[in-house]
């Protein structure tokens, strides 16, 4: 009869440590979640601020481009011959030209 109690309170309390030693693990992983929250915070706010720099580079030194003067856009047609003479290919492209300052 003592054995039988001695190995019950033996069992009852090896499930108490597990029990134990589960809850201490899952209290220290909420516990870290807090500073990775933070520092995931922080990478959010410098990612944040990386943009509004780079979009207010962009704004001030190349916002929106307008080419004035003359434009001379020369058409011509581009055949491509075999060695035998027979014509392979025709492009129909344009040559465009722009002003010099």
């Amino acid at each position: 009869m003592k054995t039988q109690q001695f190995l019950e309170e033996k069992t009852k309390s090896k499930s108490f440590r597990f029990s134990v030693k589960l809850m201490t693990i899952g209290f220290i992983i909420l516990i870290l979640l807090i500073p990775k929250m933070m520092i995931m915070g922080v990478i959010h706010e410098r990612k944040m601020t990386s943009e509004s720099a780079q979009m207010e580079v962009h704004r001030s030194w190349s916002y929106e481009q307008t080419v004035r003067g003359p434009i001379l856009s020369i058409p011509y047609i581009e055949k491509i011959v075999d060695k035998d003479g027979e014509l392979v290919k025709e492009d129909i492209t344009n040559i465009t030209c722009f002003p010099k300052h």
